[in-house]
């Protein structure tokens, strides 16, 4: 449904749940898995309710999709930077650096 796709773009925050995933990186990306989006209602109200079960799913799909995503990128470069962090402090408390 077309309609819940533009919502779903329009509508998430890219760089919350990058952070989330950056900063709180395992519980950020299982969170994304019990988070259940919320439906915006306006885009329901008067419509039909097969319109209203196929928008709800498809906006909950969509947005769960891209929360999943985002956190695990953001997860990503979180754990690149901590590493990179650890190989510089262990490299200077040794000498090598």
């Amino acid at each position: 449904m077309r309609d819940a796709e533009i919502d779903v773009e329009s509508n998430f925050d890219t760089p919350i749940w990058f952070l989330i995933g950056c900063v709180f990186p395992a519980a950020g990306v299982l969170s994304t898995y019990f988070i259940e989006p919320v439906v915006p209602a306006d885009r329901l109200i008067g419509k039909s309710l097969e319109y209203v079960a196929h928008y709800t799913d498809t906006y909950r799909r969509g947005m769960k999709k891209r929360q999943s995503d985002t956190a695990i990128k953001g997860c990503l470069v979180g754990s690149a930077i901590s590493g990179g962090l650890f190989v510089i402090s262990t490299a200077i408390q040794t000498g090598n650096f």
